[in-house]
């Protein structure tokens, strides 16, 4: 399939680390290391740029995670981990189509980059190992994402 035939009118401008903090006790990583990974994301204004024919927002992804091992409770790494991406479209595309294209295919762009960006830095840092953030279904994050607002949303208004 020729690829240009599916391309979106969707535009990665490009990102920048907005933080990236790294607290850490250990040389290497043992192969009993537990890690949980806390994943959020952030959509700022969208705002049209009648100059260029555009529109264009802003995501910031946020990544929190800790590493513990069963077998040794003095191995322990935090870190915090955000980027903000920019993105375009066509000014002909509803706000409603560029903001769902934003949540989605931005979340996803980010979050690779942040993969990326994450495995490349903690292999500098430890004598051994690296920490992999897991793939994930973007679709299935964000929808836990709406549904949590939702709720939260549900229990403020009671």
């Amino acid at each position: 399939m020729n690829v240009n035939e599916i391309a979106s009118n969707f535009y990665y401008r490009g990102s920048s680390v907005k933080k990236c903090y790294i607290d850490n006790t250990v040389v290497s990583l043992g192969g009993d290391a537990h890690v949980d990974i806390e994943l959020d994301v952030l959509a700022g204004e969208i705002r049209l740029e009648p100059e260029r024919s555009q529109k264009s927002g802003r995501l910031l992804l946020a990544v929190k995670g800790a590493i513990r091992s069963p077998s040794n409770e003095l191995i322990k790494v935090d870190l915090d981990f955000q980027i903000e991406g920019e993105f375009s479209s066509h000014q002909e595309i509803s706000d409603q189509q560029f903001t769902n294209m934003l949540w989605v295919n931005g979340t996803s762009v980010l979050y690779d980059i942040a993969r990326g960006k994450m495995e490349a830095i903690s292999s500098l840092i430890f004598h051994q190992g690296k920490i992999s953030l897991p793939l994930i279904n973007v679709i299935e994050f964000l929808k836990e994402k709406s549904e949590n607002l939702k709720n939260q949303l549900d229990k403020e208004n009671k």
